[in-house]
């Protein structure tokens, strides 16, 4: 009995010991984008897992296969067209507008043509290439600012709650 009164004891004495630990901010350029723009955890999540996707998908083209660069150049300037055309004065009139813009974007790319994307892509892939674009600073999802100082400050707050 003692040592489970130790234990409840000690238990009380420091409730903050019991709490869960908060989830890490993501880090990524594209992440800290999408969350300066108000985009979702899941949003946030789902563009980091097809970014994954779209990396793994130009690597194996890569390797092999000599018309892979000409492709992934074709389908940049697509992905950066779409962005274009969906990042439009009224859609900025919005304080914040990344959430908006993020699901403009997969309407747009749910409407291009197969023939126009290389072979073996989706909507998915494609999406997951302009999550790829904002992690090159090519693609914004609210007005542009400091990432690296942004960065920084989220690395640090990552620290803090880890300790």
């Amino acid at each position: 009995m003692f040592d489970i009164d130790l234990a409840v004891m000690t238990a009380a004495a420091n409730p903050s010991a019991y709490e869960s630990l908060g989830s890490p901010i993501r880090l990524s350029r594209s992440a800290i984008k999408m969350r300066r723009g108000r985009c979702s955890d899941n949003s946030v999540e789902r563009s980091e897992q097809l970014r994954k996707d779209y990396q793994r998908y130009w690597r194996e083209r890569l390797t092999g296969d000599p018309t892979a660069l000409a492709d992934r150049e074709r389908l940049r300037r697509l992905l950066l067209r779409v962005s274009d055309r969906v990042d439009t004065p009224s859609l900025r009139g919005n304080a914040v507008w990344g959430h908006d813009f993020w699901r403009l974007l997969q309407d747009e790319l749910d409407s291009i043509p197969a023939e126009k994307i290389p072979a073996g892509m989706d909507p998915d892939l494609l999406l997951g290439g302009i999550s790829e674009l904002a992690n090159a600073c090519q693609v914004w999802f609210s007005e542009r600012f400091d990432v690296a100082q942004e960065f920084e400050r989220l690395r640090e707050e990552n620290r803090g709650s880890a300790a």
